[in-house]
């Protein structure tokens, strides 16, 4: 009996404990503390003395497309283009009659070369009638030589040799062209690439987009050489029109944190219905046959960062601007720059602190966009 009395005194006492804790937690302010947080910022560092490739423009964006439609009639169903693609093989007789479309519209040619015999890729005579076709015409050309995933089937060695004696075939008989080395992934840009002295501009695609850019942009105008976006699938073969659209606008637009990207070809095209081109797979790209993604599509080419037309500049001394591959994180409400950046973009060598160092402490000139999230070093 003394047991259960004692148990009861204290189930009795700590309830009236609780009740008067509970008491005072009602009448007691509630503070919830906000979530500390880091905030990324994009880093860029001017160049004065950046030199300009050859045909990039200062500023803006060359727009081009690979369409089967006419020139004038995809231009007036979406918006002026810079450049218009043509694929050909080392074999195909070479379009002449493309060519001139182009200039008459004042567009500039972008042929793709591909070999037309697998057993025989650097066959250098092929190469050089192409050359002395482009040659002909006394008009910017851009040639994109066995591009993207194709050169993963040579042997290394061989393509840059072949890609070299290009180079030197294209200067003596074609001087007006500008030779485009293009590759999918940054394991095989290192391996392959023939050479600053080689390559006028470097192709990306969307696949490793960020990486390529960021070992290239201090050497080379970078173009996007191959973008596409389906809204329709073998799979289902339903429509995914919004999405689509929404990714249209949102690649065009984010070409403004990559300043060294200075041209993007569309691949305007739809493989379901038997069309082929390079290693798309069967799905509908076309920005012609959905009003909504032709409206995104037309609106992101139509802004004022896009050129209407090539630009005949050759090595010119330019500023530009890189991109730190290594983002500055605001924390606390103060700035912290990544050492990284600091030794390899703003070049302070002898610069020693921690992982990130304060923004003030450097000491140099900055400004912020809070908008867009960027630093910019000038």
């Amino acid at each position: 009996m003394r047991k259960i009395l004692v148990i009861f005194c204290i189930f009795i006492l700590s309830a009236c404990t609780q009740e008067k804790e509970a008491e005072s937690f009602k009448d007691a302010e509630i503070v919830i503390e906000p979530p500390r947080v880091m905030e990324e910022y994009r880093v860029f560092v001017r160049n004065e003395n950046a030199r300009l490739g050859l045909y990039e423009p200062k500023e803006g964006v060359y727009a081009g497309v690979y369409t089967k439609d006419e020139i004038p009639d995809f231009d007036k169903k979406t918006a002026p283009h810079a450049m218009y693609v043509r694929n050909v093989t080392t074999k195909d007789v070479f379009p002449v009659s493309f060519i001139l479309s182009c200039i008459a519209n004042s567009k500039v040619p972008y042929i793709v070369v591909n070999p037309a015999n697998a057993y025989d890729p650097f066959n250098l005579d092929d190469l050089a009638e192409i050359a002395d076709e482009i040659g002909e015409f006394y008009a910017p050309v851009f040639v994109d030589i066995f591009p993207n995933a194709d050169i993963s089937r040579y042997n290394p060695a061989d393509y840059i040799s072949f890609f070299r004696s290009a180079r030197a075939i294209f200067a003596s008989r074609a001087s007006n062209a500008a030779l485009v080395f293009s590759c999918d992934e940054l394991a095989e840009a290192r391996l392959f690439y023939p050479g600053d002295d080689a390559v006028d501009w470097v192709g990306v695609n969307t696949a490793d987009f960020e990486q390529i850019y960021f070992y290239f942009q201090k050497k080379k105008p970078v173009i996007v050489s191959e973008y596409a976006v389906s809204h329709q699938s073998d799979s289902d073969y339903s429509y995914q029109t919004k999405n689509a659209a929404a990714a249209v606008s949102a690649f065009y637009d984010n070409l403004k944190f990559y300043p060294r990207i200075k041209a993007i070809n569309y691949i305007n095209v739809n493989t379901l219905s038997g069309e082929n081109y390079h290693n798309l797979s069967k799905n509908n790209y076309l920005v012609t046959d959905e009003a909504l993604i032709l409206e995104a599509y037309k609106k992101a080419v139509s802004e004022r960062k896009f050129a209407k037309t090539v630009s005949y500049t050759n090595a010119e001394i330019s500023s530009a601007y890189a991109l730190s591959p290594f983002p500055a994180q605001y924390f606390d409400g103060e700035f912290f720059i990544d050492t990284r950046t600091v030794v390899n973009d703003l070049e302070i060598k002898m610069f020693q602190s921690e992982e990130y160092t304060p923004l003030t402490a450097l000491g140099l000139k900055y400004r912020i966009n809070p908008i867009d999230k960027i630093i910019y070093f000038d």
